[in-house]
């Protein structure tokens, strides 16, 4: 399957994948640069991995929902997932780099 069908038979967009691929990158990348001076042991890598989870758990939502209709779920959803997946790449990627 090739075009625009795949984003439309799971009720996307091709450019709304792009938009927030873009955004996870911007956002994600935005936090870790501000908080790059925390950086000093592995519990800071877990918790700047939180913080920087955040927008990309959100872009992924926006790329798979659209934007509008937040709900207590989508919420949680973010809260639970940047809690399990950021501090853990924060820690994987503070441990590669010689952490």
């Amino acid at each position: 399957m090739a075009g625009p069908a795949p984003f439309a038979e799971n009720g996307s967009s091709y450019g709304r994948v792009v938009r927030s691929y873009l955004a996870c990158g911007v956002g994600g990348g935005l936090v870790v640069g501000l908080l790059r001076p925390f950086i000093r042991n592995a519990w800071g890598a877990a918790l700047i991995g939180f913080a920087a989870a955040v927008p990309c758990i959100i872009a992924f939502r926006v790329a798979v929902r659209g934007a509008g209709g937040w709900g207590p779920d989508d919420l949680l959803d973010v809260v639970v997932l940047s809690l399990v997946l950021g501090p853990l790449s924060g820690y994987r990627l503070w441990h590669m780099a010689g952490g």
